[in-house]
């Protein structure tokens, strides 16, 4: 491997993949155990998004972590082989956003972009995750995954704060993974196995009062302008845009999805009350339920005289033949515990086999280096999904 190329690219063609290999973010060469990190990283996405069957990683030299990201692969491979998610045009890039000394321990922060389509549908799907990778003496001894549901059901949630305590990943039980994953495994698949949901009857609505549209072209429309970018633009010009994930802990995804109702004319509630209204002004001046997902959804759900309204259903693959339970501009949230907010921005055919079932598409922003654009949400690692179907704004 060449080290003094800003770039390098390795073409598969067999696989129909282009992985990217990048230098630092700083533009220097990367080091040994960068260049480690990196190999990492590829042989974990590729192999769980079953681009390439790899047996090992080569440089993984813990039996604990190794055992820990075969339990992840294989949640996540068995997964998307059930819901018959195939990808092709595959395009992984690696960039080093953040890089830490702390006591003997070096941590790389990455973001990793994926670019590939689904082989049933001919549109681009962009998603990109944040990987934590923890060394010692230039040899991995841990990988995190901030924001995944899969780390916090096998391992809880790890504060980047107490990250050298907890880095360590050989005082985690191999039995115990295994069989947290192995739990973890059939909760998903029950999911993506449920029965199709057929009619509204599930919706839960106490609408009585004449409501103004919220467009759901503008809605969207602003949220792919905006879902990568490091610095989203406001939707509105009384309402500056903050990054809730600049925040410990703390995650952007609800208060882009505010956002981006905003932009397609919901009205704002500031009615003073951080506990009913639903407003941004500042970080000393805002709603509960313009960025948490809990609160957003018990706002949208209850009775209020202004700002934006919703009924609240469970997703599930569903019968068009019985018409569209939601649409585009609806909201879809994952858990549990509820963690997560998306937009619906499109559809697609489930199975080939069956061209009446249809899912969602949705698109989402986490971080500046975690987002989707056009993913299928039976694509998530995330067991429990509702969608708030938007009927208009006060």
């Amino acid at each position: 491997m060449k080290k003094n190329r800003n770039t390098i690219i390795f073409f598969l063609l067999m696989l129909n993949v282009v992985i990217l290999f990048p230098v630092n973010s700083s533009g220097q060469v990367m080091d040994n155990f960068e260049e480690t990190a990196v190999h990492f990283i590829d042989a974990y996405f590729i192999k769980r998004d079953n681009v390439n069957k790899m047996s090992r990683f080569p440089q993984c030299q813990s039996p604990e972590l190794e055992n820990y990201i075969n339990s992840r692969i294989d949640i996540e491979s068995t997964a998307k082989l059930t819901a018959n998610i195939v990808k092709q045009n595959y395009q992984l890039s690696v960039t080093l956003t953040k890089k830490e000394n702390v006591d003997s321990l070096e941590i790389l922060t990455y973001g990793v972009r994926r670019n590939f389509t689904y082989s049933d549908m001919n549109v681009p799907t962009v998603v990109s995750d944040e990987v934590v990778i923890v060394g010692q003496q230039g040899i991995i001894i841990d990988a995190l995954f901030p924001y995944d549901p899969i780390e916090k059901e096998l391992r809880g949630s790890i504060d980047r704060a107490h990250l050298q305590e907890k880095a360590c990943i050989e005082s985690l039980d191999i039995s115990t993974i295994k069989q947290k994953a192995e739990i973890y495994k059939e909760r998903l698949l029950k999911s993506l196995n449920a029965s199709p949901l057929n009619d509204g009857s599930e919706f839960i609505s106490n609408i009585e009062t004449t409501l103004y549209p919220i467009s759901a072209s503008k809605s969207v429309n602003w949220a792919k302008s905006n879902y990568n970018k490091f610095t989203p633009l406001s939707s509105s010009l009384v309402v500056p845009y903050y990054d809730f994930s600049k925040i410990s802990g703390n995650f952007d995804c609800t208060n882009f999805i505010s956002h981006a109702l905003l932009a397609g004319g919901a009205k704002l509630n500031n009615n003073g009350n951080a506990s009913t209204g639903w407003w941004y002004s500042s970080l000393t001046s805002r709603s509960n339920s313009w960025s948490s997902v809990n609160y957003l959804y018990s706002y949208l759900t209850s009775v209020h005289s202004k700002g934006p309204v919703a009924v609240s259903t469970q997703y599930k693959i569903f019968d068009e033949r019985n018409g569209y339970p939601f649409s585009v501009g609806d909201i879809v949230q994952f858990g549990s515990p509820w963690i997560h907010s998306t937009m619906i921005m499109g559809f697609y055919n489930y199975t080939p086999t069956s061209p009446y079932r249809y899912g969602a598409l949705v698109i989402g922003r986490t971080s500046p280096t975690q987002y989707n654009y056009n993913l299928k949400v039976e694509d998530s690692n995330y067991v429990d999904k509702r969608v708030l179907v938007m009927k208009g704004t006060y």
